[in-house]
Formats: structure tokens, sequence, C-alpha cells
């Protein structure tokens, strides 16, 4: 008798890539006439490491408090530290790195 059902062994189960937690917390401030903003977003969206992204153009009040560091690159909050010369995830993957190596 032959059996044609595979074993529960040679049975792989589905994987879900999950995010994790940055060196530090990650929040990405942005508005629409942003030109740097989309690929980093999308950078970050692709990446391993949970990250919050906040549209200036929606809360007014958070872009009043902010009015003095806007400009055309995305305003990067890490870890309580304000970067507005971030312009690409590769910037980004160095500062992460520093304050890696700064633990």
């Amino acid at each position: 008798m032959v059996n044609d059902s595979l074993s529960k062994r040679s049975l792989q189960k589905e994987f879900e890539l999950i995010k994790i937690p940055p060196a530090r917390p990650i929040i990405v401030y942005t508005m629409e006439n942003c030109t740097n903003c989309k690929g980093l977003v999308a950078s970050l969206e692709q990446s391993p490491y949970q990250f919050k992204h906040q549209n200036l153009d929606e809360k007014p009040e958070i872009r009043e408090q902010l009015s003095q560091f806007l400009v055309t690159n995305p305003l990067i909050n890490m870890g309580g530290v304000l970067h507005d010369d971030i312009e690409n995830y590769a910037q980004l993957l160095d500062v992460l790195k520093k304050y890696k190596e700064k633990e």
C-alpha cells in the first residue's frame, strides 16, 4: 500500500516577516512637498525595522511646533534627537550604527 500524503515533518509552514525595534525608536515626519520623503519611507517599509510615520499636513499642531526645522528633507526623531540632515536610507543606517556603537 502506497500513501500519497506527505509526512508532517516534510510540510513547511508559511512564515511571516516581522519588524524588529531599532537601537533607537524612529519617527519620520514628512510633508507633501518633501522631495526625499517618499523614497526614505518606502525604504523603511521594506526594512526589518519598526518605525512610525507622521504626515505633518494631517497634524497642524505638530507642524507648528516643528516649523523651524522643516526643510526639503524629512525630519527624523531617533530616541528624542531630531535629525534634519538624513536624506536617504543609507544615511539613516549610518546614524543607527553610531547609536549602537555608543551603547
